[in-house]
């Protein structure tokens, strides 16, 4: 395994990108799912079951609590190994042309962005130079399926030849790994972050992807117009319906 002191040099030429999720690998946080049915709140789900959970017939999601900034300021617990990860290799990729690190959250947009952000101040984290993209925004999709989505929109612009993922959710670095089939030039890296903050590098799930599977368009903006529409203008492609259309088809 990697020594810390390797994850703060990147590769020559092209930059590097660097992912952290936010729910349990840079903050312990409290907010929950509603699990609804016909109008009812059918049970909670923390983070964690959330992120194995199978929607059944007739549920949905409710994210209420996920975007309720006040909650997620007085309520979180920054986790202090990531959190130091996190400064140092934004301290060195601040140095870095075109390098660059993004937070990748499955929340959508908080109630309030000031109050988010000043979450991360409070604690020393300098989120004015980290773009937070947003994948509960693309809506009726799995999360793995809408980070995959985003990302693959970062490394389809050329600009990186090293990109590594900082996640709690296997299922979430198991879509990522998959990425590598289709840019074989870039490096990936997937680090398992456990409850302690630990992150583990993973190997032996990069299954074989299905070419349909492919999101030929989707999320992720440098822009300011955040709405979904706006996502799809800037990314080329087929809307991202088709991406949806395919995951229902294989469930």
């Amino acid at each position: 395994m990697k020594k810390f002191s390797d994850y703060l040099t990147e590769s020559y030429g092209k930059g590097g990108l660097t992912i952290f999720d936010i729910d349990d690998t840079l903050f312990h946080t409290t907010a929950k799912i509603a699990v609804m049915k016909d109008g009812k709140k059918i049970r909670d789900l923390t983070n964690q079951e959330f992120n194995t959970y199978k929607l059944k017939a007739g549920e949905k999601f409710d994210f209420g609590q996920f975007r309720d900034a006040q909650k997620f300021r007085a309520e979180s617990k920054p986790i202090d190994k990531m959190f130091a990860k996190a400064k140092a290799i934004l301290s060195n990729v601040m140095n870095k042309r075109g390098s660059k690190v993004i937070i990748l959250t499955a929340r959508d947009d908080f109630d309030d962005r000031e109050t988010f952000l000043n979450t991360f101040r409070d604690h020393g984290l300098d989120i004015d130079n980290i773009r937070v993209e947003r994948a509960g925004k693309i809506k009726d999709m799995q999360p793995e399926h809408s980070k995959y989505i985003i990302i693959y929109n970062y490394l389809k612009q050329g600009l990186y030849s090293r990109v590594r993922l900082f996640d709690d959710s296997k299922a979430n670095l198991k879509q990522f790994l998959r990425l590598q089939k289709e840019f074989p030039d870039i490096s990936f890296e997937a680090y398992f972050v456990d409850s302690s903050g630990n992150a583990r590098k993973v190997k032996g799930i990069n299954e074989a992807v299905d070419p349909d599977i492919l999101p030929k368009s989707g999320a992720g903006q440098d822009g300011t117009d955040e709405l979904r529409k706006s996502y799809q203008r800037m990314t080329p492609g087929q809307p991202v319906t088709s991406f949806t259309d395919y995951i229902k088809k294989k469930k």
